[in-house]
């Protein structure tokens, strides 16, 4: 939200995002037109929802007719009307056709009658109209790199399709969080994104993922991209190497399709939001084997502060090759985003504390913090402070399967990132008077650029009289950080010395040449890293019984980080140390296992098991005297225990169980003495063990033929051991509950092409611990408390259009999230309640 002055959309970024929709005009593929198809084994209730969703044809059937009817699913290049015969030819059931796009399930007496207009009124008053939102999606690439079905794997993944992200206002990767169970929000620095589930810290490096790819960043992609998100919770090191026990995201792009499809969406709404959407896909040349897509997005927020601005646009071409044996992909994807930017605390003490200069006086004078008695949408910070960043990211994708069912698959990524950075920030939590407790200048650029590819073989193998399927996978990856200028520097160390003052802040107070002239008199870090990894994978899933799968994998890694640093005052000063300066490298190497076991109680219906181990390499040093580099504190283990209960019902809608015992040990936090130095950079301190223990349950997918849900809810009891001792981390919710659900008006003629949703999230007991603030030598804790959030949306859908109008926290809940153990920096607050509308145009 902007206090003052008119924005202005650049033109030619809009023209671009509303031009990729407009490459030509043809039909969606209908009955006549020829798709691709990838519909697996499943009840044909489901079948019938996933073929309806990629053909683009509204199926009528009747619930009682489909009953405990199973489908073996479908694969390649078919016409609507060849696919769909293929899937009901194991039954007698055939389908009538009513328009081009829309067919009606029946009996083959009643289809040969289809002209007798009594007996096609009979029928009418017997069908069931469904829903063609997509709420269930039965497999999951992400957590085994096989495919292997969600049901069937041991293990909690929860995947969110792209019907669910537009019904539940994902408009950033880290809405997500808000979402699921054991997880909420944070608002770090400006359109950056978080993931805590079950009270563990995402690793971004490791743990956020595009198509199985390291994504490096912690720069947000628009979800338009993408055609799901698959979140894989507990141990994944065996599959994907370093990693914490959180778990991992992973992204899984949209691909081209043979047939010709485009479409367009505009929406705008509160805060100057704007967003312009382009899709289009088809055959390439009219090649029966190559197809392309080309997306594009442009987005520009306002945001619920004052004065800040996050805009991007973004650009992905992508080809595919495919045939009965092969598919091949390649996509490029280029995005850039400009944003202000700046970093404070919205809390406050709630009395003042004479004598007291530092939050830690403050604390242990007695003095409560409290949230800053502000408007939401104050900003902390100067205006001319900002993040630009550039990323270029291309991959390759291969996979072939040989007549005996083995699959290699091989993939290459190159990515680079580019970011530059200035800001000026005030530190809290701010005295009862307003006053900072501390402000800073900083100055960051940096290139990054990454290279990965990995090689994996899997496929059946026979062995005692039974199929088992066996994985083998080497993978291999490079990150080099280009000498990069890092410049933090402190002009106001207290509250004695501060100037900026939250209740009447002056913009004004320093400007970005003066801050550039300071910044000139004050020593800076010119630093150079290089990472690489090597691991190898191998894992089998044995089946000694009909009923039972064994999975065991074990993964060998090692990791290198070798950096260098100079530092002192001037660039080309801090250029001559860093020439002189010698490189530090750390080597770290280990095995990690995983077992699990999945028993098939009755049909769809599994019980299962798991152990998996983890490690995530640290380069954290702490405090030594008499060594100025301080000493290797050395990677992080993690270990996890999960047993649970899965089904997937033919009414097309599926329910997950779960309990889980997650350990991380061998931690850090940054050391509070700031007078300890390692080496050219901050200490840490090892504070312990993490434990988080807990239950969790999801119900997902079509309850009725009209309401579509995701329903779950999670109680998690998480807490440190060691020096933290008995504190629970941030952003750990005790008990959560997310309930989304639509509803559309399909038997009402009137009401035809209506739909409601609502979504409801509920969050207790979120606490925020600061590890540099104690009292009695006990770590200060700030409870944030209960979090309820609501949103609702209202579209109808009317011939190729889909018009809706939207309110995201209709309650206006306002609190403050952390994204750290530290009070005085981000600790920053939620938007309040924004409306939206917009359409979306298929061509």
């Amino acid at each position: 939200m902007r206090s003052v002055g008119t924005r202005h959309l650049p033109v030619t970024r809009v023209a671009v995002a509303v031009a990729l929709a407009l490459q030509g005009a043809a039909a969606w593929a209908d009955l006549n037109g020829v798709a691709s198809f990838n519909i697996p084994a499943q009840p044909l209730s489901t079948a019938l929802i996933q073929f309806s969703n990629q053909a683009d044809v509204q199926v009528v059937s009747n619930a009682d007719q489909l009953g405990e009817l199973t489908s073996a699913g479908l694969s390649g290049k078919h016409s609507g009307r060849e696919a769909l015969q293929l899937l009901l030819r194991e039954h007698s059931l055939q389908f009538q056709e009513i328009t081009n796009r829309s067919v009606r399930i029946m009996p083959v007496k009643v289809a040969a009658a289809g002209n007798n207009a009594a007996a096609e009124s009979e029928q009418i008053e017997e069908v069931v109209v469904q829903s063609t939102l997509l709420f269930v999606q039965n497999d999951a690439f992400g957590a085994t790199k096989m495919g292997l079905s969600i049901l069937d794997t041991p293990q909690t993944v929860t995947v969110i399709t792209e019907d669910m992200m537009e019904l539940m206002n994902v408009n950033t990767l880290d809405d997500i969080n808000r979402v699921l169970p054991g997880s909420s929000r944070t608002f770090d620095f400006v359109g950056n994104q978080n993931f805590y589930f079950r009270g563990f810290q995402v690793d971004l490096d490791t743990g956020l993922r595009i198509d199985g790819f390291r994504f490096d960043s912690e720069n947000q992609l628009n979800p338009a991209l993408f055609e799901r998100i698959e979140v894989i919770q507990g141990a994944t090191s065996t599959m994907y190497g370093q990693n914490t026990p959180a778990g991992m995201v992973n992204a899984v792009s949209k691909i081209p399709q043979p047939t010709f499809k485009a479409e367009v969406g505009l929406e705008g709404g509160s805060n100057e939001f704007y967003d312009v959407d382009g899709d289009v896909t088809g055959p390439l040349l009219g090649s029966d084997k190559w197809s392309y897509r080309l997306l594009g997005n442009y987005q520009s927020y306002g945001t619920h502060w004052d004065q800040v601005e996050d805009d991007r646009w973004i650009v992905s071409p992508s080809v595919r090759y495919q045939d009965e044996n092969t598919n091949f992909i390649a996509r490029f994807v280029y995005q850039e985003r400009e944003a202000t930017q700046f970093r404070s605390s919205y809390l406050q003490f709630d009395r003042a504390v004479p004598g007291a200069l530092t939050p830690a006086q403050a604390i242990a004078a007695g003095a409560e913090i409290v949230s800053l008695k502000v408007p939401n949408s104050r900003f902390l910070g100067m205006p001319w402070g900002f993040q630009n960043e550039d990323i270029l990211t291309a991959q390759t994708q291969l996979d072939h399967t040989f007549d005996n069912r083995w699959t290699v698959r091989g993939n290459l990524q190159y990515s680079r990132e580019g970011r530059d950075t200035s800001l000026y920030a005030v530190g809290g939590p701010f005295a009862s008077d307003g006053r900072a407790a501390y402000e800073y200048v900083q100055d960051l650029y940096s290139t990054s650029k990454s290279y990965s590819g990995e090689v994996n073989l899997y496929g059946p193998f026979q062995a005692f009289g039974r199929e088992h399927t066996a994985f083998i996978g080497i993978d291999y990856g490079a990150q080099n950080t280009d000498p990069a200028v890092n410049l933090l520097a402190y002009t106001a160390l207290n509250y004695g010395t501060t100037r900026f003052n939250a209740f009447t802040p002056d913009y004004g107070l320093t400007t970005q040449a003066q801050a550039d002239a300071f910044m000139a008199t004050q020593p800076l870090n010119f630093t150079e890293s290089n990472d690489k990894y090597l691991g190898i994978t191998a894992q089998v899933m044995l089946k000694p019984i009909d009923r039972l799968t064994l999975s065991l994998g074990g993964r060998y890694s090692y990791d290198t980080v070798k950096t260098r640093t100079g530092r002192a005052i001037g660039l080309q000063a801090a250029k001559a140390a860093f020439a002189a300066a010698d490189a530090t490298l750390t080597d770290f190497d280990d095995f990690v296992h995983q077992i699990g076991a999945t028993f098939e109680v009755a049909d769809h219906m599994n019980l299962y098991a798991s152990y998996g181990q983890g490690f995530s390499p640290v380069t954290n040093r702490r405090w030594v005297p008499n060594d100025p580099s301080g000493e290797l504190i050395g990677a992080e283990l993690s270990r996890n225990y999960e047993v649970g209960f899965k089904a997937d019902f033919n009414a097309g809608w599926g329910l997950r169980v779960a309990l889980f015992d997650t350990r991380r040990t061998n931690i850090s936090q940054s050391d509070p003495d700031l007078t300890h130095t390692c080496g050219a950079g901050a200490c840490s301190l090892p504070i312990g063990e993490q434990v988080a223990q807990g239950v969790e349950g999801v119900i997902q997918g079509r309850l009725t033929p009209a309401i579509n849900a995701f329903l779950a809810a999670s109680y998690l009891d998480t807490f440190y051991k060691g020096d933290l001792k008995g504190i629970r981390p941030n952003n750990t919710p005790r008990f959560s509950t997310s309930a989304f659900a639509s509803y559309e008006f399909l038997e009402s003629k009137l009401l035809r092409g209506l739909g409601v949703s609502l979504g409801v999230t509920y969050k207790t007991d979120l606490v925020a611990p600061d590890t540099t603030l104690r009292r009695n030598g006990v770590v200060y804790v700030y409870e944030v408390g209960d979090v309820t959030e609501m949103d609702a949306r209202v579209f109808y859908n009317w011939q190729n259009m889909n018009f809706y109008l939207l309110a995201t926290n209709v309650l206006d809940e306002q609190y403050v999230a952390a994204s750290n153990l530290n009070l005085g920096l981000n600790m920053h607050t939620n938007p309040g309640r924004e409306y939206r509308a917009g359409v979306k145009w298929k061509f």
